[in-house]
């Protein structure tokens, strides 16, 4: 028999090709030569196996992963780290064939430097026992030695592999784009699940909603994992009722890209899109005009350096309460201490804010918005500005820090202060109408910053209870998002349906439009009927009389303060 083989000629190439790659750091998915690479491995190991297996119901097939599993199982004293990696894709959910798994655990054994192990049980132990025939590559005793020469050869190169992103192995090599993203606590994410082939499936989005920022969740998508849970194989309804147990935490989902960056939709999601009747060269249009201006838009901001220049003086505990109460004492407590302060970019992004020195641009401090309780200044003090936040979601958190900055103007402080207090793409919004609005109603932001302390609320809050009468619904529902159901008339068993209670509050229109008279803004009848239409939370009288008291408390302090004057 020749003691050569086209496979091994193969991956000879493809290992010497990662061994210069290797050079330049670790190896990851994006690498050109892997794909080919673990096509190869596997059909070396399929070569010449003995896949037929007879039993008391006839005649089965089986695949490599079979002798595979058989070989932790059954011998001693291997590799742990092989062990762990058996272990690993046995119990995983996102797989569910042989094929699936035997891919899962190339490409975990990889990762995990001990590919070689269960070949050397067959090569170097002689414990072939009728795997292989003659034909193949691992039972020859000369082939099977340049394999595993190989297979060493890769343990000795950093493979930084996304293993989690196996949902597709059962059907095909190519992986899809895997995402991670974590979304504020809500309930309406504005997202329509279609469940096809165990899969749910992304079949529309709201506009303006949390998950269309930034086009995170997009039409086509596949969610794969949702608070750490793999959801491949669920039935319609299960995703809803885990929104609802995590109800307050935020929303963490792994999801499978229906299309790549440069706008081609993903061969493994085509079946599913089909099934579910969407229209694939509509979708594939928006891909690419999505990718074209994406491309443009990291064009132009590569070519600028984001945030503001303003000066960080340090931080201080606040305990376990985050409220906006405490941050007069924390700049007092900060500011006394005569810290040398150190100039940093201030970025309030879509998703949180950051802060990075000005002198290297190294990162000192970034909280997620779920993380940020609140934010405000000392009226004594408007230079001064700072924010809240916990060690974790604020809504969870037990203990709270307080980190002060300085500005060079109180406009700059007070631009800080209104993205601070937001957590979703209304930020934009909010500093909009905050100019629009606020200031045209004689809510100037001093005014704003000294309510939200008078009365205990943070700024979204002061947003959201005294502007939600004038703000769009799609900014609104922007705060709070699910997974909703497919629009009436879709197929019930495609859809996974999360609907929110209809309003109720037409009896309370006068009640409404006496609130807002009160607050200085010019709403009429017409206007609030029109709002309770859209509006999607149901209003109580509670609501609106602790809404009023909130409002009263705030005109007798003030009116108390300018007595004693």
């Amino acid at each position: 028999m020749s003691v050569t083989d086209p496979l091994i000629k193969e991956l000879k190439g493809h290992v010497l090709e990662a061994t210069k790659a290797s050079a330049n750091g670790t190896l990851t998915d994006t690498q050109s030569f892997l794909l080919p690479m673990c096509q190869v491995l596997e059909e070396i190991f399929r070569k010449g196996m003995n896949n037929q297996v007879h039993s008391a119901f006839g005649i089965t097939r089986r695949d490599y992963w079979a002798w595979i599993n058989k070989t932790f199982q059954t011998s001693e004293g291997l590799n742990s780290s092989f062990k762990r990696t058996v272990e690993f894709v046995s119990s995983n959910q996102c797989v569910a064939t042989p094929q699936g798994r035997g891919r899962l655990f190339i490409r975990a054994a990889l990762k995990a430097k001990c590919l070689h192990v269960p070949v050397e049980t067959i090569v170097r132990m002689k414990c072939n026992e009728g795997l292989y025939d003659e034909s193949s590559i691992i039972g020859d005793e000369i082939l099977g030695e340049i394999f595993l020469s190989l297979l060493y050869q890769c343990s000795h190169l950093n493979f930084d592999l996304k293993i989690e992103n196996a949902s597709f192995l059962d059907e095909t090599w190519q992986l899809p784009i895997y995402e991670e993203y974590e979304l504020v606590p809500c309930m309406d994410l504005g997202v329509y699940l279609g469940h096809v082939s165990g899969r749910a499936v992304v079949v529309r989005v709201e506009d303006g909603s949390v998950a269309a920022e930034d086009n995170k969740i997009e039409v086509g998508d596949v969610i794969d994992e949702a608070f750490g849970i793999c959801i491949n194989g669920w039935r319609r309804g299960r995703v809803t009722s885990l929104l609802r147990q995590k109800k307050g935490l935020p929303v963490s989902l792994k999801v499978i890209k229906g299309h790549y960056p440069n706008g081609s939709v993903f061969p493994g999601v085509v079946p599913l899109l089909r099934r579910l009747h969407l229209d694939i060269e509509s979708l594939q249009e928006q891909y690419r005009e999505a990718a074209l201006v994406e491309s443009q838009e990291t064009s132009l901001s590569t070519s600028h350096i984001g945030g503001q220049t303003v000066y960080y003086l340090g931080s201080v505990s606040v305990g376990s309460c985050g409220d906006v109460s405490q941050i007069e004492h924390a700049v007092m407590a900060v500011s006394s201490q005569n810290r040398q302060s150190v100039a940093v970019n201030l970025i309030t992004g879509e998703i949180g804010v950051q802060t990075l020195l000005k002198t290297n641009r190294k990162m000192i401090l970034s909280h997620s918005y779920t993380e940020i309780s609140s934010c405000g200044r000392r009226n004594d003090m408007p230079e001064y500005f700072a924010y809240i936040a916990g060690d974790t979601s604020c809504t969870i958190s037990s203990h709270f820090t307080c980190y002060v900055f300085k500005g060079s103007t109180t406009e700059q402080v007070v631009r800080h202060g209104e993205a601070a207090s937001s957590d979703t793409k209304a930020v934009k919004a909010f500093v909009k109408k905050f100019d629009e609005l606020a200031l045209q109603e004689g809510y100037s932001p001093q005014r704003c910053f000294k309510i939200t302390k008078r009365t205990n609320l943070t700024l979204r809050q002061f947003w959201k209870d005294h502007f939600d009468i004038v703000m769009p619904k799609n900014h609104r529902s922007s705060l709070a998002g699910g997974f909703e159901g497919f629009p009436k008339g879709q197929a019930e068993d495609e859809a996974e349906n999360f609907d929110d209670p209809e309003p109720t509050a037409q009896s309370k229109v006068a009640e409404i439009v006496t609130l807002a008279t009160n607050m200085g803004l010019e709403v009429d009848e017409a206007d609030i009927n029109k709002l309770i239409e859209e509006h999607q939370e149901e209003l109580t009288m509670d609501d609106l009389k602790e809404l009023e008291a909130m409002h009263l408390d705030v005109v007798q302090e003030e009116y108390s303060s300018g007595k004693g004057e």
